[in-house]
């Protein structure tokens, strides 16, 4: 995943999906998360989720809103229970007000398919910096990339789990979705350092 600071620099990110991170598909500057961090304000995750592949599965009201979208979700804490900000198609724009001292922007771009699926998404803060072009070249992030393993929950089958589901009992880093999100743990970090996480995140 990357993280970004819009307040501080105003970013054009690509995300790709679940099932394409999969399978391999993405290039250097296209990530699976992107993690949008304030000052002092609750941070927002933003993914691209398309109803193929290995999340094909997802149930039908499922679809019907976040399908092809751009879903972000907003978390005060690491393990904390996460919330529905928008779901957003192409062309459309998310705004949050009071964000890092002005009004936070997340526009959609562009939805483009192919292999991987990509979505280009702008993001600033008005009254801290400008839009940034959206035909602009995509960041990328630092390439020196600890190797940790996620605090978040993600689900392995129909139930929630974090790592600590690995570290009770290393047999189930066998799931590629766990020694994903868990590459410390899982002593998986050549194949995941650098590598988004397989692990679905649950959103009410």
């Amino acid at each position: 995943h990357q993280t970004v600071t819009p307040a501080v620099t105003a970013r054009t990110v690509s995300l790709i999906t679940v099932n394409d991170n999969y399978n391999g598909q993405s290039v250097s500057g296209q990530r699976m998360l992107t993690k949008i961090q304030g000052s002092n304000e609750n941070d927002l995750f933003m993914m691209y989720h398309k109803n193929e592949g290995i999340t094909k599965d997802l149930p039908p009201d499922y679809v019907a809103d976040y399908d092809n979208n751009v879903v972000i979700v907003e978390q005060s804490d690491d393990l904390e229970q996460s919330w529905l900000e928008a779901s957003l198609s192409s062309g459309q724009t998310y705004t949050k007000s009071n964000f890092a001292g002005g009004r936070l922007n997340v526009k959609v771009c562009s939805i483009t398919a192919g292999s991987p699926d990509v979505a280009k998404v702008a993001i600033w803060v008005s009254g801290k910096t400008s839009e940034p072009s959206c035909d602009g070249s995509v960041d990328d992030d630092d390439v020196s990339v600890p190797c940790v393993d996620s605090k978040r929950k993600f689900l392995v089958g129909s139930r929630e789990r974090n790592c600590w589901f690995a570290k009770n009992n290393r047999r189930n880093c066998n799931l590629t979705v766990v020694a994903s999100m868990c590459p410390l743990t899982c002593n998986a970090c050549d194949q995941w350092r650098c590598a988004d996480g397989l692990g679905n995140m649950k959103y009410w």
